[in-house]
């Protein structure tokens, strides 16, 4: 006599587990699925401002180092950290602040 074959089980998919759980699971489950993607959004942003951050450092090392004295290279970080660009001719600071912008 051959073997019977065993009756096939129902497919253990998502759907399934869904509609068998009761309203706990279900809410753990919801939990578990926006945090992993809050998660993953932190991890997305946290990359996009390191890679930013790495150009940054390039761009501020260029100023300073293409800058003729600190005063100027000063006033090119603080024109790049306002956004601006660091080969922009800087204004000429105030002598009667001591060279201080701000």
């Amino acid at each position: 006599a051959e073997p019977q074959e065993l009756t096939q089980a129902p497919a253990m998919d998502a759907l399934h587990w869904w509609r068998q759980g009761d309203a706990v699971t279900q809410g753990a489950a919801v939990l578990l699925l926006a945090m992993s993607v809050a998660s993953w959004v932190v991890m997305l942003w946290k990359a996009r401002l390191v890679l930013r951050a790495g150009s940054d450092v390039a761009r501020c090392t260029a100023a300073v180092w293409q800058s003729p004295s600190l005063d100027v290279a000063a006033q090119r970080l603080a024109a790049l950290e306002q956004g601006g660009d660091a080969h922009r001719t800087a204004p000429s600071a105030d002598p009667g602040r001591g060279g201080q912008g701000g």
